[in-house]
Parts: C-alpha cells; sequence; structure tokens
C-alpha cells in the first residue's frame, strides 16, 4: 500500500479492505505497519465511526418523517381543519423530531472528534520531505459536519410542533369565533426561576371562563370587575381568547408562533454562517496540507488542553479539545507543516484528521 501519514489515511486504507470483523482488520492493520497499540486504536476509530453513520442514516429517516408528520399538522391547523391535532396528538412527532435530531448531532460529533495521533510519525516521511506543492485528498468531514447544525435546527422546530394547537385555536377563532364581553375576575402573579415574573388576569364570560397573560406594565390597569373583550368558538367556549375578532383577523398567522420566526432566523443566517467558518477551516488546513514544509518540532509546554511547541527558531501552539491517544510529555517531538511565507502558522500532521496524503 501506499505510504500513510494521517489518521484520515489509515482510515481510508480500512475503507478499502472490504467489510472485515475486528480482529481481521487488526491483523491487517499491523501487516500494513501499525503497531499493535494504533492498530487497536484504529480499530476503535472505525467501530465509533460505523456507529456513527448507522445511527445518522435512522436518524434522516425519523427526522424526515416526523418533520413530514409536524408539517402535514400545521397544514390541518392553519386551514382550520376540523380534525387538526390537539396537544396530545403533537407529541409524537415533536418527541421524535428532538430525539433524531439529537442524534444527528451527536454523530456528527463523532466523527468529527477523533482522538489525535499526534506522534504517529517519528520521522519525515518522503512524501513530506519533498518540495511543496503536494497532491493531497480531502476527506469527508463536510456531511458530517452539516449535521450538527441542521440537527439544532430541527431542535428549533419543537417548541413549533407543540405550539400547534394554539394557532388551531386561532384559526378556529378567525373563522368562526363570536366576540363578547367579559370580566376581569382576578388578577395573580406567578413566580418564576431566576426572579422572572409572569402576570396572568383571569376572566369570566357569559359561556365560561379564561386565562391571559399581560405585560408587566399593562398589569397594574385590570382590576375586578373591569370588562375584557373576549372572542370565543361557540361549539367549544373553552377554546377563547381575550382579544378582540378583529384583532385575531388583523394578525398574520405566520407569526402566531414565535418558534417559527426564531428558526427561521436561524436557517436565513446561521446556515450561511456555519458554512463559511466550515469552509474557512477546511482551506486553511489544506493549504497547509498542499504547500507547508515539514519539520520536526519539540514540546515545549503542556497544559490541559494544549501544547506548545518549537521549530527551526519558531514557536508554535495547538489546542484540542480531543482526546489524545497518546499523553503528550515536555521534550517530545512530532511532525508540523508549517507557511514558509508565515512560519507562525503551523500545525501538527497527526491533527490533519480530515486530509490524505496517499
Amino acid at each position: 500500500m501506499d505510504a500513510v501519514i494521517t489518521t484520515a489515511d489509515w482510515l481510508a486504507y480500512v475503507d478499502s479492505l472490504g467489510p472485515s470483523d475486528a480482529q481481521s482488520m487488526r491483523m491487517r492493520l499491523e501487516s500494513a505497519g501499525a503497531e499493535p497499540q494504533r492498530a487497536e486504536w484504529i480499530v476503535s476509530l472505525v467501530w465509533h465511526r460505523q456507529i456513527a453513520r448507522y445511527v445518522a442514516r435512522v436518524a434522516v429517516f425519523v427526522l424526515l418523517a416526523s418533520v413530514g408528520l409536524s408539517v402535514y399538522q400545521w397544514w390541518l391547523a392553519l386551514t382550520g381543519a376540523s380534525n387538526a391535532p390537539d396537544l396530545k396528538a403533537t407529541f409524537i412527532p415533536a418527541a421524535a423530531i428532538g430525539v433524531s435530531a439529537m442524534a444527528l448531532v451527536i454523530s456528527g460529533a463523532i466523527e468529527l472528534s477523533p482522538s489525535f495521533d499526534l506522534f504517529s510519525l517519528h520521522a519525515i516521511p518522503p512524501e513530506l520531505a519533498a518540495p511543496p506543492p503536494r497532491r493531497v485528498i480531502p476527506g469527508d468531514r463536510r456531511s458530517a459536519a452539516w449535521r450538527i447544525p441542521i440537527g439544532f435546527f430541527c431542535l428549533m422546530l419543537i417548541p413549533s410542533a407543540l405550539a400547534m394547537p394554539r394557532a388551531r385555536n386561532r384559526t378556529w377563532l378567525r373563522k368562526g369565533g363570536v366576540e363578547t364581553t367579559g370580566h376581569v375576575a382576578r388578577t395573580y402573579t406567578v413566580q418564576g426561576s431566576r426572579g422572572h415574573v409572569s402576570y396572568y388576569v383571569r376572566y369570566d364570560f357569559d359561556h365560561g371562563e379564561g386565562v391571559t397573560s399581560v405585560g408587566r406594565n399593562a398589569f397594574p390597569t385590570f382590576h375586578e370587575g373591569d370588562p375584557i373583550p373576549v372572542t370565543y368558538l361557540p361549539s367549544r367556549p373553552e377554546i377563547n381568547l381575550a382579544e378582540r375578532k378583529a384583532q385575531l383577523e388583523s394578525r398574520s398567522i405566520l407569526f402566531d408562533d414565535g418558534g417559527i420566526v426564531v428558526a427561521l432566523i436561524y436557517f436565513v443566517f446561521v446556515f450561511p454562517i456555519f458554512g463559511a467558518v466550515l469552509s474557512a477551516a477546511s482551506r486553511r488546513e489544506r493549504a497547509l496540507a498542499e504547500g507547508g514544509v515539514a519539520a520536526i518540532a519539540q514540546i515545549t509546554k503542556v497544559s490541559r488542553q494544549a501544547i506548545e511547541y518549537q521549530f527551526g527558531g519558531q514557536l508554535g501552539r495547538f489546542s484540542f479539545k480531543q482526546k489524545l491517544r497518546e499523553q503528550p510529555v515536555e521534550g517530545q517531538q512530532f511532525i508540523v507543516l508549517y507557511d514558509p511565507d508565515k512560519p507562525k502558522r503551523s500545525m501538527p500532521v497527526g491533527a490533519m484528521s480530515d486530509i490524505r496524503f496517499s
């Protein structure tokens, strides 16, 4: 086989072997030049990656089905269909969205954060010793990375899914509601977490009663016995709102639920920003892989999640959140690639988890 330099090279080599059990995979890796401990570590990476990808496939299927069901329920609610769902009916798709979205995020995080093998090379291999530029093959990290913002976006849909009965009620009231005058029965406050206070007004009307939340400034203007406009559904008086029917009709259906607005903002702004950051990080890593000069670096300081090193009179620092295959110690050597035009820009070869050199 070709020279293996990075973890991505090892993983690509394992993929080329086809399906095999852990023991066979370990033996093939050792015959390809991997030390026993490194072979064991690579098998563990492959196992975790396979599980993550299987979970992602299942999560995508469940997510598409549950989001599709939720969209259908929203359509029923916004059109005022008689069979529009109640809270109990919205719970199943909302729970499915939550579980599958979290599975998507976790599976992406597992693939994006394999433990680094900083000390896989003890000498500069010929492929890196040759003058740049060199040919590299980018990995497939982008597909795993996109699962994270997509998963968080879907998590934002959960409050909207659970708020569907409220939108249904508003639609019913717009279409068939009757306006009347109720009276304030009492006012009260509820103390929430972190000192937050919610203000409520309970009211009665000829066919029932209801509760509405009000702002802090408006709260003192309500007194027991004061008249209050109420719009209710004659066939189901328990569905009512302390609003004039004209107010209900003038408000956009889309903005009945603030969660939809937040999700739209996230979709419009966060997705492009995430894509730009991901592309920039990939370009920086690839630029160093293609045009960087190889050097032997020596660790000068080790902290909890960072190492400082020096090479050829230059200083470098590498921060990491992932677990390292081998705990670094001061004086230990490893291979870095640095930008010949800006030597302070450097990166350990063992940290290039998305670049293949072979």
